[in-house]
């Protein structure tokens, strides 16, 4: 082991050895925190939406399908549905949270992204111990660790980066020990978290390599000096490149191993072809004309200033290097470590500010290294006790101006188009999608799955045909069409000819132009008539195909998948139904309300003769409440009633709710009735008007709604 540096550790009068240092990393800590939970439970994906949304679908999918192997779904490419990139350890871990504390996908991905990212500082402490830094600057290099604004943002985001540092950091750490110590056990522990590290995010597990291979190469050096034989010198260096292989090894074995399984599954998939490892090869490392571009260089250093440190913060890093004299080895080796991966990996730095996750801590290590070695000097003490007040601040500031609006604001999940897309399709529809390259936020946000096309590929008429062909026996909910590709007339006409789709869009919003099948074109289009979308078009139904469903009886079993949901608090489904208005449901407390906006009429088929009836009703608060009188609700009658086969008619229940006037009427209304029924009846569920014959603001509801035989 290194020898631990001596020094003269500074020291506030009455304040035992070190302890400054434990209190500035709390306070920082608990800054860390407060910032972190900001909009915790907001369910957007601020930052890189198009990198979490990925993530995120794959987990919504792996939790709604149950399906946990290794080829799980990313249902973005069209089928098979697999496109897999990483281990999905972490989609799998966030599907458990999720369940076990029926949170949210969100908020349980926040909580496993911040549980990695701190379960992670405990490693950089023994990192540290291991290299000789003892006392106050462990401390300071955690305090700055945590003031990086990318890890109070990126922290705490749905994506796979801090579950990879956790495995990385505690790799190397575990790496140093069994390398010195030849603790089987520490080399256990290498290994397990090598292996994870690789899996979860490959491109992560290689900016610790380095370091790794590094302090392989140090204490060779060492051994070689140590020993004065040549025999014995072989025998070390031989020693400890064999122990350093054996523990690197087997994590690069898996890591290759993944690689060429997920590439395979990739490989089936016409429109995944672009993702093969071999296909990223430019995008990962990038070409040589990219890497004497100024412009790449010139992003990557906006991203640092942006997220990892600001331009004062480092100037003051870089002074304080200067003078710390004879501690500079390590501030460099670690300022070394951020900066390699950004030559191996250049676009990726340049693209994505969220790739500083894997090698910030270093950076903010060699930072803190450089200030703690003022401190330790008499005549700059006073330096570095400047800078660890001024630096918290200038970093708060980074943050606050570049990322705190973001990361809190209250955005509603998704988009308008996400909106209408759930509501005109089924949950088992597959959207076809052209003009949003592969980004995975129309299908996770609509919750449906989907073939998108990357780039150009829409326009590769044997790949979409591949594709199209791969989607038999699937049912087509809508094409969207978005920006330049609404042009593309012959890219249209043919998918919506090949899938039975309406030729002409149901609406247009924005740049995007929807498709959907013919047989549920004016239903859609009645659906979507009642959206306050101020920016939506839609198309004009001619009289003659005007097949609107209001105020007809229709056959339950012959609505569309997207009109039979609003039945689902209903056991069992009604046969028939007639409605004045729309067809809709509510969620409330994780129960359906179906609207009986008077009038509205339900035939169900009783399973007996004998059975009992268990539904409640209401009349939504927003209907009388803050209302003038005379101006909201005059009441709704609701009625339960046997409808024999000769006709005959007899009345079960019935109650007029008018809840303006009668405080009793007000909130969810209770109803049990226990039936003996004529042969063949049927029992309809009825709403009418109130006695004025008013049928304004008459918002009324029921349900759940369940009718079983009764106990003999």
């Amino acid at each position: 082991m290194t020898t631990p540096e001596t020094s003269a550790e500074p020291q506030l009068p009455g304040v035992p050895r070190g302890w400054w240092a434990v209190g500035w990393f709390l306070l920082i800590l608990g800054l860390h925190l407060w910032a972190i939970t900001r909009g915790w439970t907001n369910q957007n994906l601020p930052g890189h939406e198009f990198r979490q949304a990925q993530t995120a679908v794959s987990a919504y999918f792996i939790q709604k399908e149950h399906n946990f192997s290794l080829e799980y779904p990313t249902p973005v490419l069209g089928k098979p549905w697999s496109v897999p990139f990483e281990f999905p350890l972490y989609q799998w871990t966030v599907v458990a949270v999720a369940d076990a504390m029926g949170l949210p996908l969100v908020t349980a991905a926040r909580w496993v992204s911040a549980a990695c990212f701190y379960l992670g500082l405990p490693a950089i402490w023994l990192l540290l111990g291991q290299l000789g830094v003892e006392g106050a600057r462990r401390w300071l290099v955690l305090g700055f660790v945590l003031l990086c604004p990318v890890h109070v943002f990126y922290a705490r985001a749905f994506l796979i980066e801090t579950m990879a540092l956790l495995f990385s950091l505690w790799f190397l750490a575990a790496f140093g020990r069994a390398l010195q110590e030849r603790n089987v056990w520490w080399g256990v522990a290498a290994n397990l978290a090598g292996i994870g590290a690789g899996l979860v995010k490959v491109t992560t597990f290689a900016v610790v390599l380095l370091p790794a291979a590094v302090w392989a190469l140090a204490l060779v050096i060492r051994q070689c000096r140590r020993q004065p034989e040549a025999r014995a010198r072989w025998c070390a260096v031989l020693g400890i490149c064999g122990r350093a292989v054996g523990l690197v090894a087997v994590p690069v074995a898996a890591s290759v191993a993944w690689v060429r399984f997920a590439d395979a599954v990739k490989a089936r998939n016409p429109a995944a072809q672009f993702a093969v490892s071999v296909n990223l090869r430019d995008f990962n490392l990038g070409t040589w004309a990219e890497r004497i571009d100024p412009a790449l260089w010139l992003g990557q250093g906006a991203n640092i200033l942006h997220g990892v440190a600001g331009p004062v913060v480092l100037a003051s890093g870089v002074i304080a290097l200067l003078l710390a004299c004879g501690r500079r080895a390590l501030p460099l080796g670690a300022a070394a470590v951020f900066a390699a991966p950004l030559l191996v990996f250049p676009v990726l730095y340049k693209v994505h500010d969220y790739y500083f996750m894997a090698n910030a801590s270093f950076l903010a290590a060699a930072l803190a290294l450089a200030i703690g070695a003022l401190l330790e000097r008499p005549r700059w003490r006073w330096a570095g006790g400047a800078l660890l007040v001024a630096i918290p601040m200038l970093q708060a500031r980074s943050y606050w101006t570049g990322y705190a609006e973001t990361q809190a604001q209250p955005i509603p999940p998704g988009s308008h188009l996400t909106q209408i897309l759930r509501t005109i399709t089924d949950e088992n529809d597959v959207l076809i999608v052209s003009g949003y390259d592969w980004s995975a936020m129309v299908p996770y946000h609509a919750q449906r799955r989907a073939l998108m096309f990357h780039g150009g590929s829409m326009d590769n008429r044997p790949l979409v045909d591949r594709s199209y062909v791969a989607l038999d026996g699937e049912r087509i909910g809508a094409l969207i069409v978005n920006g330049a590709q609404r042009a593309n007339r012959a890219f249209i006409e043919a998918t919506t000819a090949r899938f039975g789709l309406e030729p002409r869009p149901l609406c247009e919003l924005g740049e995007d132009d929807v498709y959907v099948p013919a047989g549920v074109w004016p239903t859609a289009l009645e659906l979507v008539r009642t959206m306050p979308i101020a920016s939506l078009r839609l198309a004009a139904a001619p009289a003659a195909e005007d097949r609107s469903l209001k105020g007809r009886v229709v056959d339950v079993a012959e609505l569309p998948p997207m009109l039979r949901r609003n039945f689902r608090g209903f056991t069992p489904e009604p046969r028939r139904s007639e409605a004045t208005f729309d067809y809709s449901c509510a969620e409330e407390n994780g129960e359906a309300f179906f609207s009986m906006h008077p009038l509205t009429r339900l035939w169900f088929a009783p399973p007996t003769r004998r059975c009992r009836l268990e539904t409640s009703y209401l009349i939504y608060p927003g209907a009388y409440e803050g209302k003038a009188p005379g101006t909201g609700t005059d009441g709704v009658q609701f009625a339960v009633i046997e409808q024999r086969r000769d006709g005959g008619r007899r009345v079960l229940f019935e109650r007029l709710l008018d809840p303006a006037r009668n405080a009793a009427d007000r909130g969810r209304q209770s109803l049990v009735l226990d039936l003996e029924l004529a042969e063949g009846a049927e029992l309809l569920v009825e709403t009418t008007d109130g006695p004025s014959g008013n049928w304004a603001y008459d918002w009324a509801a029921l349900g759940p709604l369940t009718l079983r035989a009764a106990n003999p």
